[in-house]
């Protein structure tokens, strides 16, 4: 067998990251992109973890939380050491999309999909044509991770997506293939938190037949959003616990919210307790020594008369 045949393992099994298994759009920087969201969505919760290595070097990696369900969306209590050790673990979005800008710069020639990629498979439920990630056909659906806070954004504009028929008003979800509408996207690196991401409406568009054949990605089998099995993680975090460098921010996705948020707030009571009575030190030291400071003034004032008064005899 020839050598460029050669498929060398690494030692220690790496997990795929989400761009090796789908094709994720990234977002110019304070660009707006219209883009038009279709088809369902899945969720996973994942945390950063800060070592320091044995070199004094510190590095982060993520791992995903195994009490997150995506079926619910919820925290449940599985035994997860990660969010046991109050490592903060955000809930993220990730779904297909139109990029209109992809959309309207089609190949020159483009592939006919596969035997496969014809049939109409479901996808979380819904029946759409999924790209073989082994295919080099052409389609402008990409897929986005998003934070919790822009998913949060696209759901109020699905209550706001209205339209009245027969003199009654219904709310459309913004991926409705016939009442749904685009939607504007701006990514803003340079801020923080939530505001690192802007939306706004676009025109309410309905879903054509070549738009509804498009390709769509398997959000639903990822192996990236997979999280490891709770033995296999708390071998995990035995051996990265010895390492381990906490964040210094609000642990919201631990399980002791409540008794944390407790202590934290009387901190913070301790705290102001504490700065008031050193204030209050502070001023009651300021004015002691602005005492002194006059009555050494006028100490000094009255030795320099009685000094001019000696001069005089």
């Amino acid at each position: 067998m020839a050598w460029s045949n050669a498929k060398p393992m690494a030692g220690r099994e790496r997990k795929p990251y989400l761009s090796d298994e789908v094709e994720v759009f990234q977002f110019p920087k304070r660009k707006w992109i219209q883009v038009r969201y279709l088809g369902p969505f899945t969720s996973y919760a994942q945390g950063w973890i800060r070592i320091k290595t044995k070199e004094g070097k510190r590095v982060r990696f993520p791992k995903i939380c195994l009490d997150y369900n995506p079926k619910t969306q919820e925290f449940e209590d599985r035994g997860c050491p990660y969010r046991a050790a109050d490592i903060y673990m955000p809930q993220r979005f990730v779904t297909n999309m139109i990029v209109r800008d992809l959309q309207d710069n089609p190949p020159r020639r483009m592939r006919p999909p596969t035997r496969e990629e014809r049939r109409m498979k479901k996808l979380l439920g819904e029946r759409w044509r999924i790209k073989d990630p082994e295919s080099k056909t052409w389609t402008p659906v990409r897929v986005q991770d998003m934070p919790s806070g822009l998913a949060q954004r696209l759901a109020n504009m699905s209550e706001l997506n209205s339209r009245r028929r027969n003199g009654k008003k219904t709310n459309y979800d913004i991926t409705d293939p016939r009442y749904g509408m685009d939607v504007l996207v701006r990514f803003n690196p340079d801020a923080k938190g939530p505001g690192m991401w802007d939306v706004q409406r676009a025109e309410q568009t309905r879903l054509s037949a070549d738009e509804l054949n498009y390709l769509l990605f398997d959000i639903e089998h990822l192996k990236s959003l997979e999280p490891e099995s709770r033995k296999t993680a708390r071998e995990e975090w035995k051996r990265i616990s010895k390492v381990y460098l906490p964040e210094k921010r609000d642990q919201r996705g631990g399980r002791n919210n409540r008794n944390r948020d407790r202590n934290r707030d009387n901190d913070r009571g301790n705290r102001r307790a504490s700065n008031r009575k050193q204030s209050s030190n502070s001023n009651r030291r300021d004015r002691d020594q602005q005492r002194n400071r006059s009555r050494n003034s006028n100490q000094r004032s009255r030795r320099s008369d009685l000094g001019d008064l000696d001069d005089l005899d």
